[in-house]
């Protein structure tokens, strides 16, 4: 993190032309991280933390807050500031379409899909909003909540569910928020959607982001492995 902060900071350099020798960071070996998550929720833990988010909200009166973030992210895959961000006007239950901005490039912004999980949930939640409200609000007062707010909340359910026994470190394993994004792209490979589809629905810059969806699609292989033995 240090070398790539130090990096950065002579690149604005040498853009700005306040700089005009080398990156002094452009041949130091980088460490290689082995922290890619793997784990992703499979449909039984969907519906297991579907109920568990509902209980919350309906304990704590938040107005279903938790369970309409939970489905946005496992049924568009957008990322958390993405789905914190969508408002009423981004929303076209008609087309069933959804405008996410997608921070991580620079605010472009792509479309999303609303699926049979979340229509219902929404077409109710919308007719308390005004057109400018935020969508993922705490009992429909149409705020922004901030992701600080968010992880508080759904942190400890994720960790009572899926984290008992795991070590912090073990980011491959561990399911956090981002792991709802994954587990969206991960059911879409099983279910055998083409990677470049899956590219445009996650917004990927590169398809070598997606390719790492690629092995879940890997029948044939499995299929002669069981076959011979």
């Amino acid at each position: 993190m240090i070398i790539e902060l130090f990096s950065t900071i002579f690149n604005y350099g040498i853009h700005e032309e306040l700089y005009e020798l080398v990156n002094p960071a452009t041949k130091v070996k980088r460490y290689k991280i082995h922290n890619t998550r793997e784990r992703f929720l499979r449909k039984n833990e969907i519906h297991e933390l579907y109920s568990e988010v509902i209980k919350y909200d309906e304990v704590n009166e938040n107005g279903s807050v938790l369970e309409l973030f939970v489905k946005l992210a496992l049924t568009t895959g957008a990322r958390t500031e993405g789905i914190l961000h969508i408002k009423k006007r981004d929303m076209d239950l008609q087309s069933d379409i959804i405008r996410i901005i997608d921070f991580k490039r620079g605010g472009m912004i792509y479309s999303g899909y609303v699926s049979d999980t979340s229509k219902g949930l929404l077409e109710k939640h919308l007719k308390k909003l005004n057109y400018n409200d935020y969508v993922v609000s705490f009992n429909h007062d149409g705020l922004k909540i901030s992701i600080r707010k968010l992880q508080y909340r759904l942190k400890p359910i994720l960790d009572d569910l899926y984290n008992t026994g795991l070590e912090i470190e073990d980011r491959k394993n561990r399911i956090v928020i981002h792991s709802l994004r994954h587990t969206f792209a991960s059911l879409l490979a099983i279910a055998d959607v083409s990677i470049r589809k899956i590219q445009e629905l996650m917004n990927h810059a590169d398809i070598m982001q997606t390719m790492k969806y690629a092995k879940l699609q890997d029948d044939e292989t499995k299929k002669a492995v069981q076959n011979v033995f």
